[in-house]
């Protein structure tokens, strides 16, 4: 009986502490392809690398949520223009390596939280 009840008690213990834990890994990972953004994103002025890459915390531990911004509205598909390319501008992705440079990543990230 004293077994069952220390690890019952244990179980719940993690089980109340993964969700911020969760958060904590997901913020991590978003770091991580954020940096791998901000190295890969050309450089022709610098603003995207330098300025608009940065990570915004998701509630949802199941959300990694990296954001690409520029500093005024006017140009806020800027960021999208680069990475898929438009009718007179090739593609150009930074993001799109970045999440598949970290991607394999992922599982032990996660499996450290249950360690």
């Amino acid at each position: 009986m004293s077994l069952k009840f220390k690890l019952t008690s244990r179980l719940s213990r993690l089980a109340n502490q993964l969700p911020a834990k969760a958060r904590e890994r997901s913020a991590q990972v978003a770091e991580e392809i954020a940096a791998h953004a901000r190295q890969n994103a050309p450089r022709r002025t610098g603003h995207l690398a330098d300025e608009s890459i940065h990570v915004v915390p998701a509630e949802n531990p199941d959300v990694i949520r990296v954001v690409v911004s520029t500093a005024d509205a006017e140009h806020d598909e800027y960021a999208a223009i680069v990475e898929y390319g438009s009718s007179r501008q090739a593609a150009e992705p930074y993001l799109t390596p970045a999440v598949e440079a970290v991607k394999p990543t992922l599982p032990n990230h996660y499996k450290k939280l249950i360690e």
